[in-house]
């Protein structure tokens, strides 16, 4: 599964996205910007904020939701 969604996202690499971050107790972030690199754990996403960083599991956890991106559990 982690595979699957290190090669989703590294297909998405220097193109726009939007997704929506839950910090928890009814907390949501909306972030927009350019994913700039991938590594093993990590992606990295430039926006207009600065520079964010995000693992694999947050995406299949659910606690980062790309759009456009479908996870299945």
């Amino acid at each position: 599964m982690i595979t699957e969604i290190k090669a989703n996202v590294n297909k998405l690499k220097g193109k726009k996205i939007e997704a929506v971050y839950n910090l928890g107790r009814n907390k949501t972030e909306d972030i927009e910007g350019v994913i700039s690199n991938t590594f093993n754990a990590v992606f990295i996403v430039e926006t207009s904020d600065g520079t964010k960083s995000f693992s694999y599991v947050d995406v299949l956890s659910g606690i980062l939701k790309i759009k456009g991106l479908n996870v299945d559990k």
